[in-house]
């Protein structure tokens, strides 16, 4: 055989080159990146992409303001370094609808989850507790959206 063509686990015969590839895992939870035309960036999966360019469309309204994504928050600085980072937030319309030197309406971030896990259970509860941020968790559900709580 050539050092150019290998045998696979399989017993399939494929071009080394290809090899890498072949191996390369995907996503654990089988999340699917996806790219975003209307919010020009990449996305971790489909429904946070769905959901992105719904909240997109929704600032474009002007029903919320101030759209971010990937906000951050540092829980320690001290090795190992430990952070949450959600996938949202914005803020909402301030009860008069006014936008100018009022005060700004309430902060939401938001979460989008298929899976929960211990890490993110304890990122959630240390939010709650140490940064009083309230983070809204999110599930994809046929077209719609279902909030879930831990």
């Amino acid at each position: 055989m050539s050092e150019e063509r290998t045998q696979y686990e399989t017993g399939d015969v494929v071009d080394a080159s290809e090899l890498p590839a072949m191996l390369k895992r995907g996503n654990k939870y089988h999340a699917v990146k996806t790219w975003s035309e209307l919010c020009q960036r990449e996305f971790d999966s489909k429904a946070e992409a769905i959901r992105g360019e719904e909240l997109w469309l929704m600032q474009e309204a002007e029903q919320i303001f101030d759209l971010q994504f990937q906000p951050s928050w540092t829980a320690s600085e001290k090795h190992p370094k430990l952070t949450y980072t959600a996938d949202f937030l914005y803020w909402t319309q301030p009860e008069d609808g006014a936008m100018g030197f009022h005060p700004p309406g309430t902060r939401v971030v938001e979460d989008i989850k298929g899976v929960f896990t211990r890490t993110f259970r304890w990122q959630w509860w240390w939010m709650q507790t140490y940064e009083f941020v309230n983070v809204r968790i999110l599930t994809r559900k046929g077209d719609g959206w279902t909030e879930r709580t831990l």
